[in-house]
């Protein structure tokens, strides 16, 4: 075999961490899926625990995390969404969720920040201009 074709020790345990994690995320996914948010939250953790740098893996995780209306649940859901918004800050739908979440909770300048945000990478985003409209 090619040296150049050999993965090197590093590469290969790489690949198998974000194997592992791809399959703990598709477990958190469907157990999001089914409403049992608890697992999700717990396969969602185990898959951060192997790719730290996946944002739908953060995003999943506040999705699930936002329903308990506990403060500490609701901070924690606001640092995953935050993290989601800085790993992949090309995905309007992030900066829409973090909006969205902001909003319920009161906040409208931030959740204003974030709509704009979400209006700078697709410009015509309807649902982006309707909320800001709404904040008005």
């Amino acid at each position: 075999m090619r040296p150049e074709l050999d993965k090197t020790r590093s590469q290969s345990e790489a690949d198998e961490a974000s194997r592992i994690a791809e399959l703990y995320y598709s477990k958190a996914r469907k157990a999001m899926l089914s409403g049992d948010f608890h697992n999700a939250i717990q396969y969602g953790k185990l898959a951060i625990s192997y790719h730290a740098d996946d944002a739908r893996i953060y995003f999943m995780l506040a999705e699930c995390q936002v329903r308990n209306p506990e403060a500490r649940w609701q901070r924690m859901a606001e640092q995953n969404y935050s993290k989601a918004t800085q790993l992949d800050p090309w995905n309007p739908e992030y900066w829409m969720s973090l909006g969205r979440f902001y909003k319920r909770r009161g906040l409208d300048l931030r959740a204003r920040r974030q709509f704009e945000e979400a209006l700078k990478l697709v410009p015509e985003h309807d649902e982006a201009t309707k909320e800001l409209e709404a904040l008005r």
